[in-house]
């Protein structure tokens, strides 16, 4: 049973990434959420066998059959990504149960801001208002996160990351001549807060950035910085590691932080002197 449960996790994550990589790239050109699948270039019907998770892309070979145009990689790329989430999920939360529900949920809403912002540099409201929502029922029915934890935690991350939305616009103002972070940032800290929960909310705080300035470096992306994406990779961790049986939970807490930042100070010395030597 547990590798049959493990399958159809699978499937569903597959399922659930289809509805992901749908409403990102319907939400960019202002197509229908609810309508059935469709080329959203001539906006002409697909048939449904085109919308089936991973195979519907290998089927059409990469190409939309309406309008030629190669079709993107990311798509598949989404939906087998939350195919491995949703496994995870499985095994984390302990079998198909509520946690379970809620995890896969968590996931698949972190995900698609990931690839929002990523793709157009853009976090819409109501996506992050459906995270909001299901931080508030994790908080709710998960012992480990509780109603007033996830509070707190939206508060903490609001607060916060409105301290570093003001610095973000001042220095973006001084560099480049234009706001350095956007108010969805702040929305977006809010709605972490409430998954995460107090204390677990320093998490994605304190290692979001970090991830984000690796991304930076590795990708080479211009003046965009992928700060929400490392913040929802982050929390996608989070989500998967917090429950309050592990010991991953104790490493979340704050008498940990003073060791998070001594050892992360030790590997920015490192890159920066590695960059240093390859100058």
């Amino acid at each position: 049973m547990g590798l049959l449960g493990a399958l159809l996790a699978a499937a569903l994550g597959a399922a659930l990434g289809s509805l992901v990589a749908t409403a990102a790239a319907r939400l960019a050109v202002g197509a229908p959420l609810g309508a059935p699948p469709m080329c959203l270039r001539t906006r002409r019907r697909l048939p449904w066998a085109d919308a089936a998770p991973i195979f519907g892309y290998l089927r059409r070979g990469g190409r939309c059959r309406m309008c030629g145009y190669a079709l993107p990689r990311w798509w598949p790329l989404t939906e087998a990504g939350m195919a491995l989430l949703a496994t995870v999920a499985y095994f984390s939360a302990g079998g198909w149960n509520l946690r379970f529900a809620l995890y896969v949920l968590e996931l698949g809403v972190l995900l698609t801001i990931l690839i929002m912002d990523w793709r157009r540099h853009e976090i819409y409201t109501v996506v992050l208002l459906v995270a909001a929502g299901l931080g508030l029922a994790a908080g709710w029915a998960l012992p480990e996160i509780g109603l007033l934890g996830a509070l707190g935690g939206a508060l903490a991350g609001g607060g916060l990351m409105l301290i570093i939305y003001g610095f973000g616009r001042l220095l973006g103002r001084l560099r480049y001549g234009r706001e350095g972070m956007a108010w969805g940032d702040v929305e977006l800290a809010v709605a972490l807060g409430l998954i995460t929960g107090f204390p677990g909310v320093i998490t994605p705080l304190f290692w979001g950035p970090i991830v984000g300035v690796l991304l930076f470096v590795r990708r080479g992306l211009g003046n965009y910085f992928p700060f929400a994406p490392g913040l929802c990779l982050v929390s996608m961790f989070f989500v998967l590691a917090h429950t309050s049986n592990e010991p991953w939970w104790d490493t979340l807490r704050l008498p940990l932080l003073g060791n998070i930042i001594y050892f992360t100070g030790v590997a920015i010395w490192k890159v920066l002197g590695s960059l240093l030597q390859l100058r």
